[in-house]
């Protein structure tokens, strides 16, 4: 039996060389276009890759500038929030200020020494202030 199946390789073998030396030009010419084809599709998929590295280059790069922009947004935001803060602070006292002379006028009033009998002094000029010293 294994005879056999070794015996039918041979044969088989020998009937494909036969039609290889029959028909050699053209196995030849295939083989050499199929080889020119498989390398022309490789340098256009070269081509492609290389495209497509240089766009996600640029992809990284814009993803990279608005993460620092995002970054200088939210700092800024920051900083906004602290001014707002800041300012909101500043107008409790500035009404502070204002409700304490309001019951200063209100007190002074009472005791009739509102309004002031005294002119008010003239402001000074800090050019003069700091000359005399």
């Amino acid at each position: 039996m294994m005879k056999n199946i070794l015996l039918q390789l041979k044969t088989l073998a020998q009937k494909l060389g036969h039609k290889f030396k029959k028909h050699e030009v053209s196995i030849y010419i295939c083989s050499g276009l199929t080889v020119l084809f498989l390398s022309i599709l490789f340098l256009q998929d070269i081509k492609h890759t290389k495209e497509n590295l240089k766009h996600q280059k640029v992809i990284v790069d814009l993803e990279s500038q608005v993460t620092e922009d995002f970054d200088l947004f939210m700092e800024v935001q920051q900083t906004m929030r602290e001014e707002q803060h800041k300012s909101y602070l500043l107008q409790e006292k500035i009404y502070e200020q204002n409700n304490f002379i309001r019951q200063l006028i209100i007190y002074l009033k009472k005791i009739k020494h509102w309004p002031p009998k005294s002119p008010p002094e003239p402001p000074v000029d800090p050019n003069t202030l700091a000359e005399s010293i």
